[in-house]
C-alpha cells in the first residue's frame, strides 16, 4: 500500500497549462547581436571607474534611432556634491569622457585607438567561442564611427541652475559644451 501511495504521489499532474499568447510571442522573437551587444554594454559600464578610481554615476547606453548613434550617458546626478558649477562640471566631464573612452580602449590625449586600428565596442557585438565568417570587416571602425559619449549634470529639483551637458565623439579628442 505503501508503495501505491508513494508511486501515485510522485507521478507528476498533467495539467492542460501552456505559455499565454504574450509569453509565447516573446519566446519566439529573436534576440539580436545589436539586442544583446548593448545589453553587455549597460552591464559592463555599471561597474566604469575613472582613472583616479572615483566611480561615474548612472551610466546608461541606448541607440538614437534619429541620428543612428550608439549613445554613452554618463551622468553626475549631484545626489552627494551639493550645486556643481559649470567649471567643476566641465572637469568632471573631462573625467567622466576619458574614463568611458579608456573603457573601451581609446587614448583620451590623442583620440585614438589603443590596441589595434578600432576601439573595443565591437567586442560587445560578438558571438563569443567562434568567429561568423559573415562578419563585416569594417565592423568595429563602423560602430567607433557612431558612438557619441554624453555627460549630463542634473542639478536638483529646488535649485535654479539649469542642466549642464557634454557631448563627445568616441574617437578624437574634441568635447562640446551646453546648457539647457
Amino acid at each position: 500500500m505503501k508503495i501505491l501511495l508513494t508511486l501515485v504521489f510522485s507521478i507528476p499532474l498533467v495539467t492542460n497549462a501552456s505559455p499565454s499568447p504574450i509569453v509565447h510571442y516573446l519566446m519566439n522573437e529573436p534576440l539580436t547581436l545589436w539586442d544583446m551587444g548593448i545589453y553587455k554594454m549597460n552591464s559592463d559600464f555599471r561597474i566604469i571607474k575613472d582613472y583616479d578610481g572615483s566611480y561615474i554615476t548612472s551610466t546608461s547606453i541606448g541607440y538614437n534611432w534619429e541620428k543612428n548613434n550608439i549613445v554613452i550617458a554618463v551622468s553626475d546626478d549631484n545626489k552627494k556634491n551639493g550645486s556643481k558649477s559649470e567649471s567643476d562640471f566641465k572637469e568632471w566631464c573631462v573625467k567622466a569622457v576619458h574614463a568611458v573612452k579608456q573603457h573601451l580602449g581609446i587614448s583620451p590625449k590623442n583620440g585614438k585607438p589603443i590596441y589595434s586600428d578600432h576601439s573595443l565596442i565591437h567586442t560587445y557585438f560578438r558571438h563569443k567561442g567562434y568567429v561568423n565568417n559573415n562578419e563585416p570587416e569594417s565592423l568595429g571602425s563602423h560602430l567607433d564611427s557612431i558612438t557619441m559619449i554624453t555627460g549630463l549634470y542634473l542639478p536638483k529639483k529646488e535649485s535654479s541652475q539649469k542642466m549642464l551637458r557634454c557631448n563627445a565623439t568616441l574617437l578624437g579628442t574634441e568635447i562640446i559644451y551646453t546648457t539647457h
